[in-house]
């Protein structure tokens, strides 16, 4: 499928829990549960925060297009 990625354990959908959990269970290192960065798909590699990831995907070999926007916003809750 196109919202499928590439990492060192294979295969793993767009949409997977676990797509930026590390597997070093025993480690005493809290950045070990986090894959390197490295592993990370590319947009998450160039600086797009993985908080913030979307999948977009379309099927391979379609000639359908479709126009979206992207909006990205910030709120600051502000205490004092």
């Amino acid at each position: 499928k196109a919202n499928s990625i590439i990492t060192s354990l294979g295969k793993m959908s767009g949409h997977d829990p676990n797509l930026f959990v590390g597997y070093k269970p025993y480690s005493q290192n809290p950045k070990d549960y986090f894959v390197p960065d490295n592993e990370l798909p590319p947009l998450a590699h160039s600086g797009f925060n993985p908080s913030f990831i979307a999948t977009v995907s379309h099927e391979k070999g379609s000639g359908d297009t479709s126009e979206f926007e992207i909006t990205d916003g910030r709120n600051m809750h502000v205490t004092h």
